[in-house]
């Protein structure tokens, strides 16, 4: 069937502008970013088609000189693979609105995990964060990471809610005791209360930068063990 007819419908189109010039494929929307999140590695699941588009809409085609001349190949799979990842998905105003929602609904599940309520020592109910950041806050979701957003989203909510951050209580015993410290004092994973003890170093922090903490250990060669003590709430 000729490009640009009937059958390129129920997709969204990826946008990636090179040299001044736009170029965009078509993809199915409910496996672009399990693909750029590298769930799905087969691009061939993701694209309806292979195409190389200028203009989607109007079925207006990138020949092979216009592909060579911005991507130095006509490779159509590695060209298709690079706007994919670099790309921005051009998304109706129906299917942004039902993005917002969804990237709402996953920020606001790892806020309810990261912290609780001091009165009574559980987390918030999850509409009633849902809807403070929705409509005290007035939070559209963006494209960091949806780890980063719900961080920044918790210091703002604890200047209209009394929400506090669970904190674990971890020991590490190391010979590099020094080296560990200047991690943790570099590092924003909200260490605190940092103690010495020889070769034993106790502090508190956010659980989840635990296995980036590890990692930094590994890349930095200092050899130790990070022991979890205990959920410490403040």
């Amino acid at each position: 069937q000729p490009v640009g007819q009937k059958w390129l419908t129920n997709v969204t189109a990826v946008q990636y502008c090179i040299n001044d010039k736009n170029f965009e494929i078509a993809c199915y929307a409910n496996k672009i970013r399990s693909y750029k999140s590298g769930l799905t590695t087969n691009l061939d699941e993701v694209l309806q088609t292979d195409v190389i588009f200028v203009d989607m809409v109007s079925g207006d085609v990138a020949n092979t000189q216009l592909l060579l001349d911005n991507f130095h190949t006509t490779n159509k799979h590695a060209i298709c693979e690079l706007i994919l990842q670099k790309g921005k998905i051009q998304l109706t105003e129906t299917e942004r609105q039902a993005e917002n929602q969804r990237l709402l609904k996953e920020i606001t599940s790892i806020i309810c995990q990261r912290t609780y309520c001091p009165e009574t020592n559980f987390p918030f109910p999850f509409q009633l964060i849902e809807e403070t950041i929705r409509n005290q806050l007035h939070y559209m979701p963006n494209n960091f990471p949806i780890s980063e957003q719900a961080a920044a989203l918790i210091k703002q909510l604890q200047q209209v809610v009394d929400i506090r951050i669970k904190l674990v209580q971890v020991q590490c015993e190391t010979e590099q005791v020094t080296q560990f410290k200047q991690i943790l004092e570099k590092v924003d994973f909200n260490v605190q209360e940092i103690q010495e003890y020889e070769n034993l170093v106790s502090f508190e922090m956010e659980n989840e930068h635990l296995a980036q903490l590890r990692v930094l250990m590994k890349n930095a060669e200092i050899k130790g063990e990070l022991m979890v003590q205990k959920t410490f709430r403040k």
